[in-house]
């Protein structure tokens, strides 16, 4: 049986998108893979594998083998998708938490709005040390990361940094 992680995952739909065309699910996550909504879109992805046997099937039928997928870790690829998430689902923080998330948001507005090519390397590197300061602090009594796990329905999170390294709480 393989195991299945976002990666691996998103891996194979890329490499078969004509295979996985009639599911929208797959169109959408494999669209947005560059956008805030990429984890949002994730995780309902997983939710139409969950729930549709003919879509569980024809990845089965690709890889030529059963499959699993820890539908239970969700993992969070930079601040934009944080942000996202958030404020998607209208999510509870703390005020301390609220200050590294208003902090991201304005980058990324900022970043939207246009600027110059060395304006916007230093934005960019704001927003990743925010994110990565954020990341770097919490563990999984905070606020945040709690409301995060109810409502994506996880038990962990993966918190992705721009060094390919990780934090799971």
């Amino acid at each position: 049986m393989i195991s299945l992680d976002r990666q691996t995952l998103t891996n194979v739909l890329n490499a078969n998108k004509n295979s996985f065309e009639s599911f929208d699910s797959s169109k959408n996550y494999c669209s947005s893979l560059n956008q805030p909504e990429s984890c949002y879109l994730f995780v309902k992805l997983l939710k139409s594998i969950e729930s549709e046997p003919l879509f569980k099937q024809k990845i089965e039928e690709t890889l030529k083998s059963p499959f699993k997928i820890d539908y239970q870790t969700v993992e969070i690829k930079n601040g934009l998708e944080l942000i996202d998430i958030i404020r998607r689902f209208k999510l509870e923080i703390s005020e301390g938490e609220e200050t590294w998330i208003k902090n991201l948001e304005r980058v990324r507005d900022t970043l939207k709005n246009g600027a110059c090519c060395a304006t916007r390397a230093a934005l960019n590197e704001e927003g990743r040390f925010c994110y990565e300061d954020l990341v770097n602090q919490c563990d999984s009594n905070w606020i945040f990361v709690k409301e995060l796990k109810s409502c994506l329905e996880a038990s962990s999170i993966i918190f992705h940094y721009s060094n390919d390294t990780q934090k799971q709480v």
